[in-house]
């Protein structure tokens, strides 16, 4: 039996074997085997229990300030990225509607009223023997020629597929029978057969109103309904990048800020001079890049709502005014249905400008031609309307006098009053009616590049204003913080 000096030996090597025991890298320590003085072997069972682990050693001052400017400095280039792209989106807006869409769209409306000129001339040079309405024959060329030529830009100029191949393929195809046609008239007006003659006209006018106006209106239509659906997707991507803009503006105010706030904290001064000019410079681009780009929209609308759908209504108005004015000289030419034109003519009257009549004189004065008065404010350009309507009221002061003759059958009386070019003839007053109705084309053509121009050059600065202000707002940034390290570098 073991005395107890000898026991409480063994104990201490035991103790001192585990203690000095070595701890494994994965904090736990080894169990040890240990032989006491009289050969027995222990094993320290405390020894295969895990120390706790180390805490996670916290961020210093210069590391935070470090992860603060890199914070920024990715913001900021969202931010700028997402800024180039808004103004990129709207400028590619811009030219999309003023450079490619308007332009093709007045076309076909150029298309119309030259087909309807074109018919209003040829009848009118029909009224007469051969040789005797030159100014008729030398319209009815101009229009042919100016047809051909905007046909000729149409089909060059083709952006949607089948929805415009159909319309103008059948537009294409039926201007040639309907010249052919034509041509048939005359040939047969030049031999004196007056029958022929009308019944030539008659299958040309056949095809203009049955086969190649609908063309013209359809082509129309698909590019103005196309139109509507790029505008829709353009105005998504615009909206979507502003939105995005504006999110990661406030980011990176947020971060600027943050890091102030952590500075105040950290060095016990009230604010960084250099970072209070990032952010108010942030700040203040951010801003004016978003409103400017609300002004240049504003301006594209402007010339989209007032100037564009004005030369719509005026294109409209000119194709009414011929196809009117053909309408004279047909119902001198078919007797039989003079009735029926009457009551188209003063229907399309009517449509270009409506005023109040004894039966109800109540009525405010309408039409398309009051539609474009409302977005002409000066006093200069108001003038220009009231002499619109005057000469389009002597006008149909002209035809009642043509129509009473036509109707007492002095026909020879009726087509001279119709040929005549003088003021106080049907030619004549329609020439004053076209020369100031001209003159509101080029008005609203003006007006419209002018706002065009505008909302391009609101979008001139702002690639170059970001950049600039980016790098600004960079350099500030570091500037700031790098003072707050130097300070922990001494």
């Amino acid at each position: 039996m073991t005395s107890t000096p000898a026991r409480l030996q063994s104990d201490r090597s035991i103790s001192k074997a585990s203690s000095s025991s070595a701890i494994a890298p994965n904090g736990i320590v080894p169990a040890t085997l240990v032989t006491s003085a009289n050969g027995s072997i222990a094993i320290n069972l405390l020894a295969i229990a895990p120390c706790p682990p180390a805490l996670p050693r916290q961020l210093s001052t210069p590391q935070w300030l470090n992860l603060g400017l890199c914070a920024v400095a990715g913001s900021l280039a969202l931010a700028l990225g997402l800024g180039l792209s808004a103004v990129q989106n709207q400028r590619t807006a811009l030219a999309f509607f003023a450079q490619d869409t308007v332009p093709s769209i007045l076309t076909t409306l150029r298309i119309q009223d030259s087909l309807a000129g074109l018919d209003a001339s040829v009848a009118n040079e029909l009224l007469l023997p051969p040789d005797q309405n030159l100014e008729a024959r030398q319209e009815a060329d101009e229009r042919q020629k100016k047809l051909t030529n905007y046909s000729l830009q149409v089909a060059h100029n083709l952006s949607y597929g089948n929805a415009e191949i159909r319309p103008i393929t059948s537009l294409q195809l039926g201007l040639g029978e309907y010249l052919m046609a034509i041509e048939r008239a005359r040939v047969w007006h030049s031999q004196g057969k007056t029958v022929e003659t009308i019944l030539a006209y008659q299958v040309s006018a056949k095809m203009l109103d049955q086969q190649l106006l609908p063309a013209a209106r359809a082509l129309g239509q698909v590019k103005v309904e196309q139109l509507a659906r790029a505008e829709r997707r353009q105005q998504a991507r615009i909206e979507f990048s502003r939105l995005g803009l504006a999110l990661s503006g406030t980011g990176l105010l947020g971060y600027l800020i943050a890091v102030q706030l952590f500075l105040r904290q950290r060095t016990r001064r009230t604010l960084n001079p250099a970072l209070l000019s990032a952010t108010i410079l942030a700040f203040g681009v951010g801003w004016s890049v978003l409103e400017a780009l609300e002004t240049s929209a504003a301006q594209l609308t402007q010339a989209r709502t007032e100037s564009f759908e004005a030369l719509i209504a005026l294109r409209t108005m000119r194709t009414l005014a011929y196809s009117a004015h053909a309408d004279v000289s047909r119902a001198l030419m078919e007797p039989g249905i003079t009735l029926e034109y009457d009551t188209a003519l003063r229907e399309k009257l009517r449509q270009i400008v409506r005023f109040p009549t004894a039966q109800s004189p109540s009525i405010p004065p309408s039409g398309l031609l009051i539609s474009v008065a409302k977005t002409l404010p000066d006093p200069a350009e108001q003038r220009l309307v009231q002499a619109t309507i005057q000469a389009l009221k002597t006008y149909a002061e002209q035809y009642e006098r043509i129509n009473k003759l036509d109707q007492q059958r002095q026909i020879s009386k009726a087509i001279a009053l119709t040929t005549g070019y003088q003021s106080q003839q049907l030619n004549g007053s329609f020439e004053l009616f076209r020369e100031a109705h001209h003159k509101l084309i080029e008005l609203k053509l003006a007006e419209f590049d002018q706002s065009i121009g505008a909302a391009s050059q609101t979008l001139d600065p702002l690639r170059w204003k970001l950049s600039i202000a980016s790098a600004g707002i960079l350099g500030l940034t570091i500037f700031g913080i790098q003072q707050r390290l130097r300070e922990y570098r001494l």
